[in-house]
């Protein structure tokens, strides 16, 4: 399709559509500012109450938050809880192993964020095969640029999960240039595992600055930065689609790992 000479291509389509559901999307999340207090735990139980709560439907309900905390834009409260469960079970007296119920608690609400943050990457790897097929040069280009320094990349996944920098604005990126799949999710995930490592430590020791510091915002406040952060995810993919960096695909070090399924 063309519009006065000029040619609508594949990825424009992507563009328009996705910024389609974003325009969608922007009054839906800013009219409903406190839908994430559904999730708020400290709203369904008591202080009282965390340390007789069934072990495997906490495990359950905090990977779900876990999950959507890092799939939707409206901030979903997910630290806070994994830090009352766990020091609850750290300071009962009749919970047997609560170390081990911890460590389970951690490795499972860290699968169900690294899991939710992974939307960003498919969001990316979407971009990168309709760009591929229709520019693949810029897309190698691109690959050859981000990845210049291919050992560092695991250690950045890392540290994006385990802060509170938006994972968005680099898996996005990564799953444009293709980068392993398996490499990615693995990584985010040992950066979740640490984060809710500090998280639980912090709970246990009521350290209430490292818990701000890592939890979600919420109200207005949260929802427009969400909103904000989805649209400078159009920006990154727009700007990858759009602009040629220049530079020729290097074929050997400096070349982007497989995408692996």
């Amino acid at each position: 399709m063309k519009i006065k000479n000029y040619e609508i291509k594949k990825i424009d389509w992507f563009l328009i559509i996705f910024l389609i559901i974003l325009i969608i999307l922007t009054p839906i999340i800013l009219l409903n500012p406190d839908f994430a207090q559904v999730f708020d735990i400290t709203n369904l139980l008591g202080s009282d109450q965390y340390e007789s709560f069934n072990y495997w439907t906490a495990i359950g309900f905090l990977m779900i938050v876990s999950v959507l905390g890092a799939l939707i834009p409206i901030p979903i409260p997910y630290i806070i809880p994994a830090a009352l469960f766990a020091s609850a079970w750290y300071n009962s007296t009749t919970i047997s192993n609560p170390l081990l119920k911890i460590a389970g608690m951690i490795m499972f609400a860290a699968l169900g964020n690294a899991i939710g943050d992974f939307l960003d990457y498919v969001i990316g790897k979407g971009a990168g095969h309709v760009m591929s097929k229709e520019d693949p040069d810029k897309t190698d280009k691109w690959g050859s640029l981000i990845m210049k320094k291919p050992k560092a990349i695991p250690a950045i996944i890392v540290c994006f999960g385990l802060t509170p920098l938006p994972d968005s604005l680099l898996l996005v990126p990564l799953g444009l240039v293709k980068y392993s799949m398996k490499k990615t999710l693995l990584w985010m995930y040992v950066g979740k595992v640490g984060m809710f490592l500090i998280v639980a430590i912090a709970g246990i020791l009521s350290i209430e600055p490292i818990l701000n510091l890592l939890g979600e915002g919420g109200g207005d406040s949260g929802s427009i930065m969400g909103i904000l952060l989805l649209y400078l995810i159009w920006i990154i993919v727009a700007v990858m689609a759009k602009v040629d960096v220049g530079g020729k695909k290097e074929d050997k070090a400096e070349e982007i790992a497989p995408s692996e399924e």
